[in-house]
């Protein structure tokens, strides 16, 4: 697949909540419905503020509360998707943790430049770069996709910079850019 041929690398860890919230958040967030439903709370909230002011313009004070409710409504959702993402994905995160062995375990990710391989007491999964249907990089992570729903997580936690670098360089080799999705 490449010229640039190395030794095999290898690194142990085990998840934690942190990565699974870092994992699942940057999956389902990044999906392209998610974001455009995210930004109807905004939209309603900051329309509301210039409707409002002209209707208090025109003393239309009927008009002005009905533009408070919806003003309300949008901080609402607003304040959801935060308690979402802030207190409901930790709190699921650990229970996930707690309940599944698979992701208790001690996991070992080997990789050259041609396939990756996940291995941990449960089970072994070897990957061709250009195997794996699309990959992308959130803050802590590096997610690789095997089809539409299922993925294997790698914390940069447990990496080094260079083979975060060497890591991000197979993927884009063999996948493509992050977050395209292979047809």
């Amino acid at each position: 697949m490449s010229d640039r041929k190395g030794p095999m690398q290898t690194v142990n860890f085990r998840l934690t909540v942190s990565d699974l919230v870092d994992a699942r958040a940057y999956a389902y967030n990044s999906l392209p419905i998610v974001r455009a439903v995210r930004l109807i709370p905004f939209v309603i909230a900051l329309g509301c503020l210039p409707l409002a002011a002209y209707r208090a313009f025109h003393q239309d004070w009927h008009g002005v509360s009905d533009m408070g409710f919806w003003l309300a409504f949008g901080l609402v959702l607003i304040f959801w998707t935060y308690v979402g993402n802030r207190w409901l994905l930790p709190r699921s995160a650990r229970k996930q943790l707690a309940r599944s062995k698979g992701l208790q375990a001690e996991q070992t990710v080997c990789w050259d430049a041609d396939r990756v391989t996940f291995d941990s007491l449960h089970g072994q999964s070897r990957w061709p770069w250009a195997d794996l249907h699309r990959w992308q990089e959130s803050s802590g992570g590096f997610l690789l996709w095997q089809g539409g729903q299922i993925y294997h997580y790698l914390p940069k936690r447990v990496l080094a910079d260079d083979q975060v670098a060497d890591i991000r360089a197979s993927l884009t080799l063999g996948v493509g850019q992050p977050g395209r999705r292979r047809t």
